[in-house]
């Protein structure tokens, strides 16, 4: 397997993932398994589940190459990949914010991070496919909507008992294992061992040293995978240059933000360089929406780190660090 799924899952995933960026794979977010670009055999298949991974291997390949045509023209999106484009292109402009004090500033810090332990132990027994209906079904079962402490276990009358029992009420005394905290510690641990100046090599040996391959996900699991499988015969720097797109449909997903906290920690009052060093971290193996999520969120969280923060400012500080013609600054738009 190559990585974090099979051929048939990898196939699947970056179907989608290229049709979002807007490569010419198809009509609609479902694949046309009758598209020309595709193998005969799969093409002609009567039972898909019954083809081999090595199909869907070579369907992956070709499907892969539908990238060589380029970005649809009917696409109305603008995504550069280099820093300075995508500030030159921003969708906003940074925000006036005046400084914190250093005791305000440590003071702001100490409930960002209570806040992110909090909101993991809040949300962690509700991960994994339960929908927002189905949260406050649950909650109304055990006369708990609107929350207004840890979640309960158990709900007698669902015949349902949540994940995670330690981060539920009445048995929260540590915080349990999780990514958004890793993800957090991980960006402390790179700075304070290599500085500013860190490179896509020292972020990727970062998480070879202090995370075991099951904690990660999505493409810091594949870029992981990639690290371990490094051959002889180029260099090093190379081949992590390619790890943004190496087999990596996640390139854009969820993963980036998570990572993106503590570059906002360390650059209050200023979204740019907050963006600047969350670039330099993302880029080892995200693409478009993927980097320009990770530089909102530091954005954002560096422009909450000011006196008299508004969620105006601190969405400005976001949108000052994305392009204004990207999907992600379209949606924000969409939403403010």
């Amino acid at each position: 397997m190559p990585g974090y799924a099979n051929w048939k899952a990898l196939f699947a995933l970056e179907y989608l993932q290229l049709y979002e960026e807007g490569y010419p794979v198809g009509d609609t977010t479902e694949p046309d398994f009758a598209a020309a670009y595709l193998p005969d055999r799969l093409r002609s298949a009567s039972d898909r589940d019954a083809l081999s991974e090595a199909d869907w291997e070579e369907a992956y390949g070709c499907l892969w190459a539908q990238r060589e045509h380029g970005i649809r023209v009917d696409f109305p999106f603008v995504e550069p990949d280099d820093f300075e484009s995508i500030i030159t292109d921003a969708a906003a402009d940074v925000p006036a914010l005046a400084p914190l004090s250093d005791a305000e500033y440590a003071e702001r810090i100490k409930g960002a991070w209570y806040g992110r332990i909090g909101g993991v132990i809040l949300g962690k027994p509700f991960e994994m496919r339960l929908d927002r209906q189905f949260i406050k079904t649950y909650l109304e079962s055990v006369d708990a909507y609107p929350l207004d402490d840890w979640a309960p276990p158990e709900s007698p009358a669902l015949d349902f008992t949540l994940r995670s029992k330690a981060s539920t009420r009445g048995n929260v005394r540590y915080a349990e294992p999780d990514d958004e905290i890793h993800n957090t510690i991980l960006g402390m641990m790179l700075l304070e061992k290599h500085g500013f100046g860190f490179s896509k090599l020292d972020v990727a040996n970062n998480h070879l040293r202090n995370i075991p391959y099951h904690w990660l996900w999505s493409c810091t699991r594949q870029s992981y995978y990639h690290m371990v499988n490094l051959s002889d015969d180029r260099p090093a720097e190379d081949q992590i240059a390619e790890f943004p797109t190496k087999l990596n449909p996640w390139r854009e997903g969820i993963n980036t933000a998570i990572r993106a906290d503590f570059w906002g920690y360390i650059a209050p009052g200023d979204p740019r360089r907050a963006a600047r060093i969350a670039y330099r971290e993302v880029t080892l193996n995200a693409v478009k929406n993927g980097v320009y999520s990770s530089m909102f969120v530091a954005g954002a969280l560096s422009a909450a780190l000011s006196r008299n923060p508004t969620v105006d400012t601190i969405i400005q500080g976001g949108l000052s660090v994305i392009p204004k013609q990207s999907r992600l600054a379209h949606i924000v738009q969409e939403v403010r």
